[in-house]
This record gives structure tokens, C-alpha cells and sequence, in this order.
């Protein structure tokens, strides 16, 4: 009954902008910088499902990446988004991560991650 419902809830509601930058595939690698140290970005196996369009929220940049994302491990929400990245790149799992509409304001090209989930 769970996955009708489900399946009911994707097929005819309509899809929200605001999450509408999402993945499920690989993970390619997490990559970290000296520029920002608290960011992390996800170079994800595949290109995003509905990208965000430049000039939405904080995605200021001419071109936004169609297959990265980011977080901040500056909260307990990143570090687990962290943790639960690592693991699934190590086991070579799908991921399904959806990302907001917005963009962190030192990587106006990187969608932020909304949530996270490993599948078999």
C-alpha cells in the first residue's frame, strides 16, 4: 500500500522547483577546498533530473552544474549527509539526492543537497 501511495505521490503531483535539481545514480568523488573548508561537493555518476535555471535563488552563475552539489559540514545535518556519502561511494551505491533551488553564496554554480538516500 506504502509504495502505491508513493507511486501516486510522484506520477500526478505536481514536481516542486524548489527540489527539482535531483539524481540517482553514483557518486563519481567528494571533492573539499581551502576556499570554502566547510563545503562539500558531490560529483554525482549522472546529470540532474529538471536542473535549476541560472539566476534562481543564490544559483547566480552564468552555467549551474548539472551533476554537482553541495553541502556544508558545518551542521549536524551536513556531517550526517557527509558520513552517508562516503559509506555509499565505498559500497558503489545508487544514491537519490534531490537538491533546493538555491545555491551556497561562496558556489553560486552548486545546488544545495535537500536530502539523501542510499538504495541497493
Amino acid at each position: 500500500m506504502k509504495r502505491h501511495f508513493l507511486f501516486f505521490l510522484c506520477c500526478f503531483l505536481p514536481v516542486s522547483k524548489v527540489f527539482a535539481h535531483s539524481f540517482n545514480c553514483n557518486i563519481d568523488y567528494i571533492a573539499m577546498g581551502s576556499s570554502a573548508p566547510d563545503l562539500v561537493y558531490l560529483k554525482m555518476a549522472c546529470n540532474a533530473s529538471n536542473p535549476v535555471q541560472s539566476g534562481t535563488n543564490g544559483c547566480t552563475a552564468e552555467s549551474i552544474s548539472q551533476d554537482t552539489i553541495s553541502f556544508t559540514t558545518a551542521s549536524e545535518l551536513g556531517k550526517n549527509y557527509y558520513s552517508l556519502a562516503l559509506a555509499a561511494m565505498m559500497a558503489q551505491k545508487r544514491v537519490l539526492v534531490s537538491a533546493y533551488a538555491t545555491c551556497p553564496e561562496n558556489s553560486p554554480s552548486t545546488p544545495v543537497v535537500y536530502s539523501m538516500r542510499v538504495i541497493n
